[in-house]
């Protein structure tokens, strides 16, 4: 019943799960390739604590979406019965 599409607008609101992050990430090139022991590229990233901000209400809300996934059947698997060792 809550009006999604404007809270998707607005950087907080209550019905927000995640609160909003930064991070950042560096890509860099060897300038010297030719050493196989070297790594050619390399990449540097920091990323802050990850805040969640969740009610009950909203936790049963993301449990009942999961558990409303179908999900596949097993596949029934028939095994031979096991011959006597000789």
């Amino acid at each position: 019943g809550d009006n999604w599409r404007e809270a998707r607008k607005l950087n907080v609101s209550t019905q927000h799960v995640l609160v909003p992050m930064h991070f950042n990430v560096e890509l860099s090139k060897a300038m010297v390739f030719m050493d196989i022991r070297m790594p050619k590229f390399k990449i540097f990233g920091k990323l802050p604590l990850i805040s969640l901000r969740i009610s009950d209400k909203k936790l049963q809300g993301i449990l009942e979406l999961i558990e409303s996934i179908p999900k596949p059947t097993p596949a029934t698997e028939t095994y031979a019965p096991a011959k006597p060792f000789q």
